[in-house]
């Protein structure tokens, strides 16, 4: 209940004290007293409309005041240089457009919404506004009539079902959108199957490559051992050839001859020692057949000729029968170095047959 309600330069009052009686109260006067902005003043009050400062007292007043007595409590509104509040004793100076929640639980008038932009208040009402509700839209009063009833919380729903199924049909449209353009994009990649069947191609090529590869470079070792094996086959044959052009008998006979020889050289030795005896006698000098001597000497000096020669032959044996010896180990061992290559190549490269069995 609203008991006292004091004006102060707001619009046409000064300072305007009004005092009201429980039950029904009317406030009657001549135009321009004042009686429409009393409402003005209170609705200030009560709900912190109208905006601005168009509404203070000019050029007396300062601050526009409205003060009222509302069940039991004192609610005050200054409004101009101050900008403040009150709920008996405490002050709200920092409250922007919103009504400070104490002060509406206290006055105990709430507005109606019908919906964001429109609203109601059953207790509240303009000189010349209509009965209620009359004067409005056919949709406002449905939306008012909702809204009382509870049944606005359908609308709610259809609105928002209405926007979740607009956004579903965008988010559908953009996902085949999306999808349209992927599926262009797959398209780039309609010959990947007959891609991995080249690359499986390939690979089982590549791998057969590989094992040729490594057939080649067996055979490469192979080809570099028989290349080995027939230089030292050239070897023996030109070993062969010498020793088929050597007069084996010759050779035989030289040897004998120079055995001869040395026996020769030891009957000479002897004969030396002897000169050197018969030296010592001038006598006996004298009794020696010289060309004799000097012929012996020359025949002497033949026999050592032919046992050089006979060494330098000895020496060219030995050393054919060394390279003879050495043909033949390098021949044994190309051979084993052939049999193991045919084995690990399993099928002879020149006639096909299998070399498992080669020993």
């Amino acid at each position: 209940m609203i008991e006292k309600l004091h004006i102060v330069d707001f619009q046409s009052h000064k300072d305007t004290l009004l005092e009201f009686s429980p039950g029904y109260n009317a406030i009657v006067g001549p135009s321009g007293v004042g009686k429409s902005s009393s409402l003005r003043a209170l609705r200030f009050l009560v709900f912190n409309q109208p905006r601005g400062d168009f509404f203070i007292r000019r050029p007396d007043g300062v601050n526009a005041t409205v003060e009222a007595s509302i069940n039991g409590h004192i609610v005050k509104r200054i409004k101009g240089q101050l900008n403040e509040y009150y709920l008996d004793e405490t002050k709200w100076s920092d409250f922007g457009t919103q009504i400070p929640q104490p002060i509406v639980d206290a006055i105990g008038i709430h507005s109606i919404k019908s919906d964001a932009d429109t609203e109601f208040n059953l207790q509240f009402a303009y000189q010349f506004d209509g009965p209620f509700l009359l004067s409005e839209s056919e949709s406002v009063k449905a939306k008012f009539l909702n809204r009382l009833s509870g049944t606005h919380i359908l609308d709610i729903v259809l609105k928002e079902l209405i926007s979740d199924v607009r956004e579903v049909s965008n988010s559908v449209t953009l996902k085949e959108s999306e999808k349209a353009v992927l599926e262009a994009d797959l398209q780039k990649y309609n010959k990947v199957d007959a891609f991995k069947s080249s690359l499986k191609y390939i690979a089982e090529r590549l791998k057969c490559l590989m094992d040729l590869e490594k057939q080649i470079e067996r055979l490469q070792k192979l080809e570099y051992a028989v290349n080995a094996w027939k230089q030292s086959y050239d070897r023996i044959t030109k070993v062969q050839f010498a020793l088929q052009s050597i007069n084996i008998g010759g050779i035989l006979a030289t040897i004998e001859r120079h055995r001869r020889l040395q026996d020769l050289q030891g009957r000479y030795t002897n004969l030396v020692n002897r000169q050197e005896i018969a030296g010592k006698s001038q006598s006996l000098l004298g009794q020696i057949d010289k060309q004799g001597a000097i012929n012996r000497i020359g025949q002497l000096e033949t026999f050592r000729k032919i046992k050089t020669n006979s060494d330098k032959i000895e020496f060219l044996i030995s050393n054919i029968e060394a390279q003879i010896k050495k043909a033949h180990n390098d021949f044994e061992n190309l051979q084993q170095t052939y049999i193991t290559e045919l084995k690990t190549l399993q099928i002879c490269p020149t006639c096909g047959q299998s070399t498992l069995q080669l020993k």
